[in-house]
C-alpha cells in the first residue's frame, strides 16, 4: 500500500472489479462497510485516481452509485487530468454500458470529453466511433438545460442514502426523472 498509494478502499474496488465472476452481493458490501466506517470516497493513490476513477476506468454502475452516496466527486480529475467520463470512455467495453454513459454524462460538469491536454480518448479516436464523437463534441458545446442542471444536483445532494425514502414522498414521475431517467437522444456507441 506504501508503494502504489492504495488504500483499502482502492484494493477492494479493483478486487471487486477484477473477478472473472459476476460481482456479487458480498464483494459490494465490503466496498459498503469500509464507506461505513469512514473510508474517504475521495482518497486518491499516487497515481492520482480515487476509487471512483478506478469504478468508471472499469465501467460499473453499482460502484459508481455507491461511492456517490458516500461523496465521491464524479467531477474530481484523476492526476493526469482524467474526468471520469474520459476513464470511462478510453476503455472501449465500457461503451456497451449506456446507462452509465447517459448518468457520467448528465452529472460531469463542465462536460468535456478531453484530458486536461485536449487529448481525446483512445476510443474517439477510432474510426468506428467518428459519429459518437462528434456528437460528444456538440453535446459540449450546448449550455446544459434547467432541468438536466438540476437534476444533476437532486442525484448528487439525495442520494445518499435517501433514495427510498424519497421515493415514497415524490410523484412517481418526478422520482423516475430524477433517478432513473439518463438519456441523451441519438447517441449509442453500438456499432455494427
Amino acid at each position: 500500500m506504501q508503494q502504489s498509494g492504495n488504500t483499502p478502499l482502492h484494493i477492494a474496488v479493483v478486487a471487486v472489479m477484477t473477478k472473472s465472476t459476476k460481482i456479487l452481493e458480498e464483494d459490494i458490501s465490503c466496498i459498503s462497510e469500509l464507506l461505513e466506517h469512514g473510508a474517504n470516497a475521495n482518497t486518491i493513490n499516487k497515481a492520482g485516481m480515487s476509487p471512483l476513477h478506478q469504478a468508471c476506468s472499469l465501467g460499473n454502475e453499482e460502484l459508481l452509485d455507491l461511492l456517490l452516496r458516500y461523496g465521491a466527486s464524479v467531477n474530481k480529475l484523476s492526476g493526469a487530468g482524467e474526468s471520469c467520463l474520459f476513464l470511462f470512455l478510453d476503455q472501449r467495453p465500457n461503451l456497451r454500458n449506456n446507462s452509465l454513459l447517459m448518468k457520467l454524462l448528465s452529472l460531469s460538469s463542465p462536460l468535456t470529453v478531453c484530458n486536461q491536454n485536449g487529448c481525446l480518448p483512445s476510443t474517439l479516436n477510432q474510426q468506428c466511433f467518428l459519429k459518437q464523437r462528434r456528437q460528444l463534441f456538440n453535446l459540449t458545446q450546448q449550455p446544459k438545460r434547467l432541468q438536466d442542471i438540476c437534476k444533476s444536483q437532486i442525484y448528487l445532494k439525495y442520494i445518499r442514502g435517501r433514495q427510498k425514502e424519497l421515493q415514497k414522498i415524490l410523484p412517481e414521475s418526478l422520482y423516475a426523472f430524477v433517478f432513473n431517467q439518463w438519456e441523451i437522444k441519438n447517441l449509442s456507441f453500438v456499432v455494427d
